[in-house]
């Protein structure tokens, strides 16, 4: 069955006004697979600039009133389901990115509406993991240092800490030299 766009237009002014995560409260006859590459597009929608002050609830209503009118067009001949709801998802969580920068009126001609991949994560959850490690093993005053750079800057890390700048300086070239193991 196909919807007609008056019945996906009401879905989309219906969508903000519900109070129910897609995701928590898997409803009964929804495939799992579904569900999960609405939550994974959701959730890279939700980083992006022009995302950021929608809640992840209202990013994956909106992202499955996409994209379950269009379940009914699998051909099993063509893919297997897993590859046409990933694909399905992605090319719905685009178009939502592309019209809330219409939207937004942040266009330009050059427009980034790429959405990560999953080897770009596990990258950067490596380095994650990898910083975390590094900075675990740092004295306590430099962890408490790596902390506090994390939301100020040198010069104001510096007046709360009572440390001069360039001692900062110092202490960071100290850690950017156990750093230097990651290359």
């Amino acid at each position: 069955m196909h919807s007609t766009s008056a019945e996906t237009a009401t879905m989309k002014v219906f969508t903000p006004t519900l109070n129910y995560s897609i995701c928590q409260n898997c409803p009964a006859g929804i495939d799992p697979i579904v569900i999960k590459y609405i939550k994974y597009y959701a959730h890279c929608l939700k980083y992006v600039n022009c995302f950021i002050h929608e809640s992840l609830e209202d990013i994956e209503l909106e992202l499955f009133c996409e994209v379950w009118p269009c379940l009914s067009l699998y051909d099993e001949t063509r893919s297997s389901f897993n590859t046409f709801v990933a694909n399905l998802t992605r090319h719905r969580a685009r178009n939502l990115l592309r019209n809330q920068l219409c939207t937004k009126r942040q266009i330009n001609f050059g427009i980034d509406d790429n959405i990560p991949d999953c080897k770009y994560l596990e990258n950067d959850i490596m380095v994650y993991i990898d910083v975390k490690n590094i900075i675990s093993k740092l004295p306590e005053s430099h962890r408490k240092l790596c902390e506090l750079l994390k939301v100020s800057t040198i010069t104001e890390a510096s007046k709360i800490t009572g440390i001069p700048k360039t001692t900062v300086y110092n202490i960071l070239r100290q850690i950017r030299d156990k750093f230097s193991s990651l290359k």
